[in-house]
């Protein structure tokens, strides 16, 4: 498609619901790099050079092989294989989804780096703000107090902040980048600050926002400037808002139960495509298939787990036969 994102839809009826595998195609590797990966029999493993990009080369070969299984078996759902883009890079192309929503019974995303078994039911959304604080420029040395320090405002600002991760009220705030400045011997008249607010509710994260916003007309008020806050609209990433109750929840245990295997579902304070799934209404999961210190130089994962990983997968796709 136009978007980059990849469509492999095999139909069995017309009338049938149709069951989504996704995973997606990108990795954080900077453009140009050649991975050349160390299979020593048990472990697949980066050179040292590069990352190795289990995340999600990984995902993608489970469906790749789930495919190639696949091909010449009757299904008595629909299967369509969804392979898309972006998700490393902001603006996931899996908001863009382009399917008839009604015809989608249930969407199981390959893209967790826990050990198979670890299904994530539940991660955070985000958005992006933008904070432009006003100061007034004189020269330092001469008149300091003449002016409005944006940098002091700004230290202020960020300090009332209440920046890290609120596991138990399920948010986390930062800041990522601070920006302003001339000269040396000039006080500071712009500044901007930038960061970003995860949540894994919307309201949680409209509560949090209007507290931001609170913070920044009060200190706005102190040092008698003028604070703008706005949100990165081309940011957003609705909360993946999954339930223990559902039934692919039911699903995932009763297959896992019949492998051997006692599945766990938890959380994540990671954002994945199923977030993008979730927010258009659909009913996802997102399925681990293994790997260990991703994006890094140092990122491994375990043949036995790719292995697992397929199986469940399979698994889970036969039992829709």
């Amino acid at each position: 498609s136009n978007t980059g994102n990849v469509y492999a839809y095999k139909e069995t009826n017309p009338d049938a619901k149709t069951i989504v595998f996704s995973a997606h195609m990108d990795t954080v590797a900077e453009s140009g790099q050649t991975v050349s990966p160390v299979d020593d029999g048990e472990v697949i493993r980066s050179d040292g050079t590069t990352i190795l990009g289990a995340d999600n080369r990984a995902g993608v070969a489970i469906l790749v092989q789930l495919a190639e299984k696949l091909r010449q078996v009757k299904l008595k759902k629909n299967l369509l294989l969804f392979f898309p883009t972006r998700e490393e890079a902001g603006m996931m192309g899996s908001s863009l989804f382009g399917f008839d929503f009604e015809r989608v019974e249930m969407v199981f995303n390959l893209d967790s780096s826990d050990k198979p078994g670890v299904f994530i039911y539940k991660s955070l959304g985000y958005k992006n703000f933008s904070i432009e604080i006003s100061g007034k420029s004189v020269h330092a040395a001469k008149s300091y107090e003449k002016g409005i320090d944006a940098i002091k405002v700004a230290a202020n600002l960020i300090d009332k902040f209440p920046l890290g991760r609120h596991e138990d009220e399920g948010w986390t705030l930062n800041i990522g980048k601070v920006s302003g400045g001339k000269a040396m011997n000039v006080v500071c008249d712009k500044v901007v600050v930038e960061g970003e607010l995860r949540a894994f509710e919307s309201k949680i994260m409209k509560d949090v926002e209007k507290r931001l916003r609170q913070i920044c007309d009060t200190v706005a008020l102190e040092f008698k400037t003028t604070i703008y806050f706005s949100e990165v609209l081309d940011s957003y990433i609705p909360p993946f808002a999954g339930d223990l109750h559902s039934a692919i929840i039911k699903r995932c245990k009763s297959v896992c139960l019949e492998m051997g295997i006692e599945p766990i579902f938890q959380q994540s304070f990671s954002t994945s495509d199923a977030n993008s799934f979730s927010g258009l209404g659909l009913q996802v999961i997102s399925v681990s298939r293994g790997g260990n210190e991703a994006h890094s130089k140092t990122e491994y994962i375990l043949k036995k787990d790719l292995c697992l990983a397929y199986k469940i997968t399979e698994k889970i796709l036969r039992s829709f036969f």
